[in-house]
């Protein structure tokens, strides 16, 4: 059982290894989407950092700031910000480099408004910063516990 999970964790980290090689992009997603997806893949396993917006560490905001600015687009910096700048999107028409919006309690999203933010990435899954695991993770989010947490999606590129 430890062998299969750490070939698992193996093949995830190789596949979001920003300088060994790039995310596969699926066929109907924009450049300018792989290559948001790709910058917060990246930085999987990066510290949290509150108020972090660089690699020394982040906070879910500034991850999603940093990806999109590496990507060559500015954006706000808090999730707030990024959720008024952003375009509602239609849960199930979501596509990669779009971001999702949970309300938590304020303890555990680090701000006062308690609005956290991730990034979706495909196949069910987004990258984000949360307080409560010290580290920017990869995380399914048709669970139970994001699903009924979920303020909207909204995008912010074409």
């Amino acid at each position: 059982m430890r062998v299969a999970a750490g070939l698992c964790l193996l093949t995830l980290l190789t596949w979001f290894a920003g300088c060994s090689s790039p995310l596969i992009k699926p066929a109907d997603t924009s450049p300018a989407r792989a290559a948001v997806v790709s910058a917060a893949g990246s930085q999987v396993g990066a510290p949290y950092k509150f108020e972090g917006t660089g690699r020394t560490g982040f906070d879910a905001g500034g991850l999603v700031y940093y990806s999109y600015q590496q990507s060559g687009f500015e954006i706000p910096r808090n999730a707030q910000d990024q959720l008024r700048a952003g375009e509602a999107v239609v849960f199930f028409e979501k596509q990669p480099g779009d971001l999702m919006f949970y309300r938590l309690g304020a303890s555990q999203s680090g701000n006062e408004n308690g609005l956290h933010v991730g990034i979706y990435i495909g196949n069910g899954q987004m990258v984000h910063a949360p307080l409560d695991r010290d580290k920017v993770v990869l995380e399914t989010i048709d669970t139970p516990y994001w699903m009924q947490r979920l303020v909207g999606v909204a995008k912010l590129l074409p």
